[in-house]
């Protein structure tokens, strides 16, 4: 479904539907119902008009993000009374995060440097800037290297490597910030010459 379909009908003063998993008091007011809990979000949007769902989550590993990757499945495949955009908001640039995303459903995620840049609660519908085709997953996925590789330590810890070097090479916040998780991952000499068995 393409994102023009999506646009809210309200586009002035749109009904949101905010699933966080932290508390997140400012988005209390100006249209933007919050739900403290995945179950609480389905049954709101299952029994209420939106014009968006959000799912907000501060977690940075898949395990944290697992409860909002399966509300956002449970969503689309739900009979809601409304045709809504779902956008996900994460803290952190994680590639393993935003394929089970797209595999879910979602379509648009949104990382937290570009999402502070708004102001829902003065203005509601800031989050229709958003609903561009830069923000679509499949295409999130384009600039970030396929060889990142996520290994869980704890629910909050994941050791990084690359595949390209077989899980060898630890990929620091800096090497995974100015290399790995930009567009520029393909001039690296690991992704030119991967050692994958």
């Amino acid at each position: 479904m393409g994102h023009d379909s999506l646009m809210p009908a309200n586009v002035n003063n749109p009904s949101i539907l905010m699933c966080a998993d932290e508390d997140v008091h400012h988005f209390s007011k100006a249209g933007i119902r919050r739900a403290s809990s995945p179950l609480t979000c389905l049954s709101a949007a299952t029994e209420n008009l939106y014009d968006a769902v959000i799912l907000y989550t501060k977690g940075s590993s898949l395990i944290r993000a697992a409860p909002m990757i399966e509300l956002c499945a449970v969503l689309k495949k739900s009979r809601c009374p409304s045709v809504f955009p779902l956008i996900a908001v994460y803290f952190v640039v994680h590639r393993r995060i935003i394929e089970h995303l797209k595999e879910a459903g979602a379509d648009f995620v949104v990382f937290k440097n570009d999402w502070e840049k708004i102001d829902p609660e003065a203005n509601p519908a800031a989050f229709r800037k958003f609903m561009k085709a830069e923000y679509r997953p499949a295409h999130v996925l384009k600039y970030l290297c396929p060889y990142i590789y996520y290994a869980p330590i704890d629910a909050d810890k994941e050791l990084i490597t690359c595949r390209a070097y077989v899980n060898w090479l630890v990929l620091g916040p800096r090497r995974l910030k100015e290399l790995c998780l930009t567009p520029d991952y393909p001039g690296c000499p690991y992704f030119q010459s991967p050692r994958i068995p």
